[in-house]
Order: structure tokens, then sequence, then C-alpha cells
């Protein structure tokens, strides 16, 4: 039951933010953003915050809140938000709690958390930061 409701509490809060109008208000900010900064710079600025908000929050509950904040940013926004977003919701490499794999993995009582998981999530993070916002920039066009 934990499940269900880990997941329905992530669509019922989207929901919530459709019908509220929070939506519409976070999606001009974030139109705002996109139009005044860097091509480079918002796919990297978005991956690095959903990447390290996954470790706190679960992955398809992020993916339920952002995902259609971000697909109000328009067709053109798919490369440089959509796909950065929704690739960074599946690294949470850092914490116990991220990813059931990480709980069982942990729940062994062979690890630490900060030598043996956050260390190298860590170390994982940054790399996946870099290798999906350079994958977006550059090879996604070529397919989407």
């Amino acid at each position: 039951w934990e499940i269900v409701f880990l997941l329905g509490g992530g669509f019922a809060l989207s929901k919530g933010i459709q019908d509220s109008g929070l939506m519409d208000y976070i999606s001009s900010g974030l139109e705002y953003v996109q139009s005044h900064v860097p091509r480079f710079v918002f796919p990297l600025v978005l991956t690095t915050l959903v990447t390290f908000l996954t470790e706190l929050v679960s992955n398809s509950a992020m993916a339920s809140i952002l995902l259609p904040l971000l697909a109000n940013l328009g067709r053109e926004a798919t490369n440089l938000a959509l796909l950065p977003a929704t690739l960074a919701c599946s690294c949470a490499f850092m914490l116990p709690s991220a990813t059931p794999p990480n709980a069982i993995a942990y729940s062994t009582g062979l690890l630490k958390v900060v030598p043996d998981m956050v260390v190298p999530g860590l170390f994982l993070n940054i790399v996946a930061i870099f290798v999906i916002t350079l994958w977006c920039i550059f090879v996604a066009p070529v397919f989407f």
C-alpha cells in the first residue's frame, strides 16, 4: 500500500498544481528563464535540479509533477526541457531512500551512507548531469 499511496500522492499533487493555476504561473516563470539564458544553461540547471530532487522525492512523483509543467513550455522545449528532466528523474544514486534498490542494498547492513553511497552516488550524479545535458543539446535534435 505504501507504493500505491506514494504514486497516488504524486499524481494528486500534479493534478492539484494543474487545477489551481500554479502550473501556468510556474510555466510563465520557466518560459522567462528559458528565453533569457544561453541554450546550454537551461538544460544543465534543469537536469541538476531534477537529479538532486529525486534523491528526496520518488522518481515517479517527480516526473508526474514536473513534466506537465515543462510540457507547457511548448514543442521547442522538448529537447531542452522534457528530455533532460525525464532522464534526470532516473538518476537517484546517493541515498538509501532514493530508490528501492538503494534501500535494499543499504538494508543488508554492509554499507554506510556517506562513504559507500553518497560519495560514489555524487560522482555518478555529476557524470549523469553532463551526459544528459550534452546528449539533449547535441544528439537528441537529430532524432526528435
